[in-house]
């Protein structure tokens, strides 16, 4: 997973983002709250990064060291003594570093570190230029490159640490009577790779800030279209007139439903439900009519259903199907009578039905623990035979398969 992925952005923060990537130049600070999710962001980026850089620079202060030694070797203890000190300030910051939990705060403690080797940097240049080492103390402007270009710290941090590690090494030159032409080469070298570094980090700071701002829009973007599939998933499986599940799901959801019962040898129970002489009624009251009896029956049917696991779909025309895993014949039995009964109360009228004046169903069910051997086709065929016999004995009733175990 991504660094970009592990961030949870509220509605408001997403659409901070979307508003400020509609802006042709976004700026190099977002609204605080997205502010913050963007450092957390970096932080996470670069996190080997920012705890090898550390590291690095105590490294770099150790070869500072091995130069010492050879340029300036009458003043090595007093060298040691500052650079040493220089990386007991940068393990400290580290052990506070690890300990916080502020981004912010953690990008401040890597710049103060730098800051640290910086001014390290200038107390030993200014012991080498007593011994006529006047250019030892341009080390010191590496500090500054690495502030910006390396660290991956946003322009809005690095910048009056810039400054300031500029304005110390100004001083510095100053202060230990640098001639005048020397004072304008050292400050204009400065000045310039302080500005350059600055322009680098501000444009990395924006096409970073651009880039998460992408990443925002493109992940809103994924999770629409995935909102769009589930949606159209769902239209597929769903009947448009009956707003139940449709025979193309059940025929996927019934093999893995008995493949389930075999597995753990349960037994399962199968509904057919068929609505009595439905013809007769479309015939002599009319489609409309009809279409809507079918709509109340499918969703009298789902009503009966009480189980998170029970499956009620549209099978053919005026036909149903019910699906109730880890049932037995009991409970299909039970479940079948509450199913007729309760279609029978909606009080809809029928007058063209044999088995009573109102519209009622029939139902065949075949309950069995399914053997390896027992394939979906063989329990819809059981429950249909047993559906048939439910209508051959008068309708308006359930009839249990004689496959029943």
């Amino acid at each position: 997973m991504s660094a970009f992925d592990k961030l949870f952005l509220s509605q408001r923060q997403i659409d901070q983002a979307l508003s400020l990537l509609a802006h042709p130049r976004p700026s190099l600070k977002f609204p605080e709250e997205l502010e913050c999710q963007f450092l957390r962001y970096m932080l996470s980026s670069y996190k080997k990064e920012n705890k090898i850089f550390p590291l690095a620079g105590i490294f770099g202060l150790l070869l500072f060291f091995i130069s010492d030694l050879l340029v300036i070797p009458s003043l090595a203890a007093e060298s040691a003594l500052i650079r040493f000190g220089c990386a007991l300030l940068i393990l400290i910051l580290l052990y506070i570093s690890a300990k916080t939990r502020t981004v912010r705060r953690q990008f401040y403690l890597l710049a103060y570190g730098v800051l640290i080797i910086h001014v390290s940097l200038l107390f030993v240049g200014v012991l080498a230029s007593k011994l006529g080492n006047e250019h030892y103390q341009f080390g010191s402007i590496i500090t500054i490159f690495f502030l910006c270009n390396v660290l991956r710290i946003n322009f809005r941090i690095v910048l009056p640490f810039a400054l300031i590690m500029l304005g110390l090494s100004l001083i510095t030159f100053i202060g230990f009577g640098f001639s005048k032409n020397q004072l304008i080469e050292s400050s204009f070298i400065y000045v310039f790779i302080t500005l350059i570094s600055l322009l680098s980090n501000a444009t990395m700071d924006k096409e970073v800030r651009l880039s998460f701002l992408q990443q925002v829009a493109l992940r809103q973007e994924r999770l629409a279209l995935l909102e769009t599939q589930k949606e159209l998933q769902k239209i597929s499986e769903i009947d448009g007139l009956t707003e139940i599940y449709n025979r193309r799901y059940f025929n996927t959801a019934l093999p893995k439903l008995v493949s389930s019962a075999q597995r753990h040898q349960q037994p399962i129970s199968i509904l057919m439900i068929d609505v009595d002489a439905f013809k007769a009624f479309n015939d002599n009251q009319g489609h409309l009519e009809g279409d809507k009896a079918l709509k109340l029956i499918a969703q009298t049917i789902k009503s009966c259903l009480h189980r998170p696991d029970d499956l009620c779909a549209r099978y053919g025309g005026e036909e149903f199907v019910a699906v109730l895993p880890f049932s037995n014949a009991r409970a299909a039995q039970f479940v079948s009578e509450q199913i007729i009964s309760t279609i029978e109360a909606t009080r809809t009228a029928h007058a063209h039905n044999p088995a009573s004046p109102w519209v009622t169903v029939s139902i065949g069910y075949c309950s069995m623990i399914p053997e390896s051997y027992i394939s979906p086709e063989y329990l819809l065929k059981c429950a249909d035979d047993a559906l048939y016999q439910a209508k051959h004995k008068g309708r308006n009733r359930a009839y249990a398969s004689e496959k029943n175990t």
